[in-house]
């Protein structure tokens, strides 16, 4: 990765469930005022509603599974050929981003499902909406800069704290696979990236800042990054010099926005029946994705202590469908019979609901968010947490405001101006200054599967093997750091030793595990997990077996890196961590 000192732009790619966007700043503008930074105006829905700083999180390719459209563009495109019934041919995908945290064993041949459950490899849809981003901003600098070369920009992908190493590790490909050069890319951890805009903005542009600092050396926060798929939960420290310390590893869970619309769907389903409101997504997208968009707005909206009722509009394409599919004339009658009908009403194309439904639908994510947040409160002594700061596009929301402060009145709950965008521009500060992230915490225990001389009595027999005459332990658990370790940037761990075990082996793939208990003893053990290779090479290969390697992993960054020398001779060795198709690599380690 080369330094961003040398690059005249640094830009960000905030890739999103629901939403994606950019935000840039050029550096000579960020010298003068760091805050200086750009985001694209211009995404149209095309529709009755415009969100413009970000655009959705769809791709579509044509027959030939060519890339065709990104975002409302492609929406508007296969909504176009739905009413036409020419869309069974073409690959619609949307808000995909969450099958990177959800798929177990994620490899560069994974898949996805398109709205109608055709498949396409995940590498190539992500790549495809990363490109599309990637060619709108380069666009934008070339009319902007005189003479502007695509090698100038440094740039900054975002990505949840609670992602795995191979989702990580995914996601870097993908931006290299859609034009990115691997030496002008970093990841940044979205909570990360809030933190640092946060700490940049004015006070007064965050909402319940009670007039003193929460960015003050010595102070500890959290930030609740309520995005559309995930939460994302970090506790953070202010070092001197504006530094951040994180203090606990980051947690969260499949806990964001998408669940509401879910819960939107279920209860029309509910009214309308489960057919008619499919039969409406299928020949109707359009008109869906426009109910879709209201929805967005009016969930925004919706208060803790609300007793009025809330207005839907609702298409008078889906009110056909409903007569035709349910060969009932009256809509009004058909209500009376569902458990919601003294709170629900229908006027002309106007769906009228007490405000209590709506905050239903928020229920099991709100639950399981304040939950986590408060199990993190009960360690507020040991950090004194005082302050915590919503961001992400769900944080607009004023129920979910009001439900973290009512559940937590003793925390200061502050929430910038910009909610949805914090990760964005933060990340474009954070690719100006990435050591301003001074330590990290282990979310697992990491380490190596090795052979140890084999001790009569100490280890278990069936852990013992013979190679080359010598009785050996298998499975042992070389452990680097612990999970929960405070790591500063760049801690080097190491050397540990690593010597061939067979007398002609020229290639080492060391098996690479994590595990949530902070001393393991086997890599057997119930709470290990095997999650990638380290590999590297013997380049002396005459038959010996003293040959050793000295590895060192170097943590407290965004992705775990490692360095490798010949101990005899100090030589480099060349070591890189693989942490995709874990299975099949498992396989050629024992080979």
């Amino acid at each position: 990765m080369s330094s961003t000192d040398s690059k005249l732009v640094v830009a960000a790619i905030d890739f999103g469930t629901t939403f994606s966007g950019y935000a840039f700043s050029l550096r000579h503008e960020h010298e003068k005022d760091p805050l200086c930074i750009k985001v694209n105006p211009k995404w149209e829905s095309g529709g009755r509603w415009l969100i413009s700083h970000k655009a959705p999180t769809t791709v579509l390719l044509n027959p030939k599974k060519e890339f065709h459209s990104f975002g409302y563009d492609a929406e508007n495109k296969y909504s176009e050929l739905s009413l036409d019934g020419e869309h069974h041919e073409w690959y619609y995908f949307r808000r995909f981003k969450m099958e990177l945290y959800k798929q177990k064993s994620l490899s560069r041949e994974s898949e996805i499902e398109s709205v109608d459950g055709k498949l396409m490899p995940a590498l190539s849809i992500i790549s495809y909406a990363i490109n599309y981003l990637r060619e709108s901003l380069v666009h934008v600098l070339c009319n902007r800069i005189n003479s502007f070369l695509e090698d100038d920009i440094f740039w900054i992908i975002t990505l949840p704290a609670i992602w795995s190493d191979a989702a990580k590790q995914f996601m870097k490909e993908a931006a290299v696979k859609a034009g990115i050069p691997l030496k002008s890319l970093q990841l940044c951890l979205e909570p990360e990236a809030a933190s640092v805009y946060c700490q940049h903005i004015p006070f007064e542009r965050l909402q319940g800042g009670r007039g003193i600092s929460a960015f003050q050396a010595g102070t500890s926060y959290m930030v609740l990054d309520l995005g559309g798929g995930t939460a994302d939960i970090t506790v953070h420290q202010v070092l001197d010099g504006g530094h951040i310390k994180e203090l606990q590893k980051a947690s969260g869970g499949a806990w964001g926005g998408v669940n509401v619309d879910g819960a939107f769907v279920q209860f029309l389903e509910k009214l309308f029946s489960h057919e008619v409101v499919q039969t409406f997504r299928e020949t109707h997208l359009f008109d869906f994705l426009e109910l879709e968009r209201e929805f967005e707005m009016v969930k925004r909206k919706v208060k803790v202590d609300d007793t009025s009722k809330i207005t839907i509009r609702i298409p008078p394409s889906f009110l056909e469908i409903f007569r035709t599919v349910t060969d009932c004339a009256d809509i009004k009658e058909a209500l009376e019979t569902t458990s919601y009908r003294r709170r629900v009403s229908i006027t002309g194309d106007k769906l009228r609901m007490e405000a209590g439904i709506l905050r239903e639908m928020f229920g099991s994510i709100v639950d399981d968010i304040i939950r986590q947040v408060g199990c993190l409160l009960t360690n507020k002594r040991r950090y004194d947490i005082n302050h915590i700061i919503m961001v992400g596009g769900l944080s607009e929301s004023e129920y979910m405001q009001k439900s973290i402060q009512n559940a937590f009145p003793d925390v200061n709950v502050m929430i910038p101006e910009d909610p949805e965008l914090a990760v964005m521009k933060g990340a474009v500060l954070f690719g100006f200054n990435p050591s301003i992230i001074s330590a990290r915490v282990a979310r697992f225990t990491y380490g190596t599967n090795s052979f140890i001389p084999f001790i009569k009595g100490q280890h278990p027999e069936s852990k013992k093997v013979v190679m080359d005459g010598r009785d050996l332990c298998e499975d042992f658990f070389v452990k680097y750091v612990a999970v929960g370790d405070i790591l500063p940037i760049n801690t080097v761990i190491g050397p540990k030793r690593y010597m061939p075990i067979r007398k002609k082996q020229r290639c080492a793939n060391v098996q690479v595990f994590a595990s949530s208990d902070p001393d393991p003893y086997f890599v057997t053990d119930t709470n290990s997990q095997f999650i990638g290779l380290l590999t590297f090479q013997f380049h002396d290969s005459k038959g010996e077996l003293n040959r050793p390697v000295l590895l060192k992993m170097i943590f407290g960054g965004t992705e775990l890196a490692v360095e490798a020398m010949e101990e005899k001779t100090g030589n480099t060795v060349v070591a890189s961590f693989e942490f995709l198709d874990p299975n099949d690599q498992e396989k050629n380690a024992k080979t």
